[in-house]
């Protein structure tokens, strides 16, 4: 059931529950879920049969870890999650960055990738 509070006369609601969300009615009708990103930890294989591994996320900010598969020596940092959407960055020693940025739902994800050695990719990717 919604509580209502009033706060340095502001009028909150919380406790709505839309699809499983928790959210918070702002002043407005503005809503604000109090976790809204999804779940992006696994192993995604992008159709060429490399990929990475989400080893872990905090739902709530958004920040994620991981490992990437392209070989020994590549790490994979920058990782946030917001919503269904994700950013990473793919290094490999000290100057080789990959920018990956994309959308994911449950098991499929499409992303693209700037690096710095001039290349411009999109990829597709799975998780079982």
């Amino acid at each position: 059931m919604p509580t209502l509070s009033r706060t340095a006369s502001v009028l909150l609601v919380t406790g709505l529950s839309i699809g499983g969300i928790t959210e918070t009615a702002l002043p407005g009708g503005v809503t604000a879920a109090a976790s809204a990103n999804a779940r992006f930890t696994g192993v995604w294989t992008d159709s060429g049969g490399a990929g990475f591994v989400i080893t872990c996320e905090n739902r709530t900010t958004g920040v994620c870890a991981g490992t990437s598969d392209a070989g020994p020596g590549y790490g994979l940092t920058a990782c946030t999650v917001t919503g269904h959407t994700y950013v990473f960055t793919i290094t490999y020693g000290p100057v080789y960055k990959s920018y990956n940025a994309g959308r994911f739902s449950k098991t499929h994800l499409s992303g693209s990738f700037h690096d710095t050695n001039g290349t411009t990719a999109k990829y597709t990717a799975t998780r079982p």
